[in-house]
């Protein structure tokens, strides 16, 4: 099931997102890029509890019908330095990819996409 989401999401979120920066220059964060995997799942028959309301679960962005929990962060990739920011103040408080994949772990969260 993870392969199929993370296929899934590659595919839909290359397409969204070519959209969004068409017409932004700044880059798709928070609720925003929330919204654009939650279309691309329900697009795809992998219906979400997803909600444009700004409220949901501490690290819980979504969580799909069949019960797999999603937390949603956006980042910033820089190949020169091979360095990947994760944006976010509760993941950014951590000052190693292991504490915050600790955090993770933690939280419990079954899947966390970082775009």
């Amino acid at each position: 099931m993870l392969n199929t989401i993370k296929d899934t999401l590659i595919v839909g979120l290359l397409d969204k997102l070519a959209v969004h920066h068409s017409v932004y220059r700044l880059p798709c964060t928070s609720e925003y890029l929330e919204e654009l995997v939650a279309d691309v799942l329900n697009e795809n028959g992998m219906p979400n509890d997803w909600k444009p309301d700004r409220s949901h679960s501490v690290s819980i962005d979504m969580t799909l019908e069949s019960g797999q929990s999603i937390s949603v962060k956006s980042g910033r990739y820089d190949p020169n330095k091979g360095t990947l920011v994760i944006s976010g103040s509760r993941l950014g408080k951590h000052e190693t990819l292991e504490k915050m994949l600790e955090s993770l772990l933690y939280l419990h969260m079954l899947i966390t996409m970082c775009v």
